[in-house]
């Protein structure tokens, strides 16, 4: 999806785009267009940057986000009947941010700085595990890192409150199950009849993580009003928090690739072949 014109701020990754020249053209890509068009380059340079098993997340999330950005684009269509924002410029500026903190992850890794990538996405990014996993938990874990530990922060620095509850429901929620429905069959392995009730699953535990991201998002926004002396001492207590639910997450994500789901890990199905 091209971005408006008065949204042309990132220019692409150049002639031979590598993950390095596609996020490394400004610190943050807080403007969603910019960030939509950012990881639609990604999604090319992901494996010859070693992070090929991060293709399904970034492949899904860009969907997702296509599809916010086209229910503001487009009101009077059909399909976005059900998706009518309050507040708009909130939802616009909430998924900008929002999208930069993975985008911010990518920055880390280009640059060769492992060491600074958030330890929730460390699981998805470098381990083995994961990069051997089925795709389906490839972007659970992705997302559950994202949701969990990414969204609070983003919540926070959009400065939104309880207004802003019925719109995010809508975006992590109603977009969530219908990108779910289109891509199901791509990265949920199995048979027919066994995906439906995985999907289900999948869209049950999304609804959790976003209740409570949105919980730990209202923390951070009263944490910034306590005094200097206490604010980074609350901080880093919901910094904590949130770490620990998204590395159970990935555990879980692995667990299930290993033994839900057969235990069939992509370099399985290349030997089969």
């Amino acid at each position: 999806m091209p971005p408006p014109p008065d949204h042309e701020h990132y220019q692409g990754g150049g002639e031979n785009p590598t993950l390095a020249s596609v996020v490394l053209q400004t610190k943050a890509y807080k403007n969603p267009y910019d960030s939509h068009k950012a990881m639609e380059d990604v999604q090319g340079v992901l494996a010859g940057a070693g992070l090929a098993h991060v293709e399904a997340f970034n492949a899904i999330y860009l969907e997702l986000t296509g599809c916010i950005l086209y229910a503001l684009d487009h009101r009077d269509d059909p399909i976005n009947k059900d998706l009518k924002f309050d507040d708009e410029a909130a939802v616009r500026r909430t998924i900008g941010i929002f999208a930069d903190q993975y985008l911010r992850q990518l920055r880390f890794h280009a640059r060769g700085r492992s060491d600074l990538v958030d330890a929730p996405w460390q699981w998805l990014f470098y381990s083995d595990e994961a990069k051997r996993a089925p795709k389906g938990m490839q972007f659970l874990m992705g997302m559950g890192s994202h949701i969990l530990y990414d969204l609070p922060w983003a919540l926070a620095i959009s400065e939104v409150d309880e207004s802003y509850h019925e719109d995010y429901t809508k975006t992590i929620g109603i977009l969530i199950a219908r990108t779910a429905g289109k891509l199901a069959s791509d990265y949920i392995p199995g048979p027919a009849f066994l995906r439906r009730p995985s999907k289900s699953a999948v869209l049950t535990m999304v609804a959790l993580w976003r209740e409570m991201a949105w919980r730990y998002g209202e923390k951070l926004q009263k944490a910034g009003k306590l005094p200097v002396a206490e604010y980074g001492e609350k901080v880093r207590r919901i910094k904590e928090e949130v770490t620990y639910l998204s590395e159970l997450n990935a555990q879980a994500a692995l667990k299930l690739g290993r033994h839900a789901l057969g235990g069939v890990t992509q370099s399985d199905e290349g030997l089969a072949a």
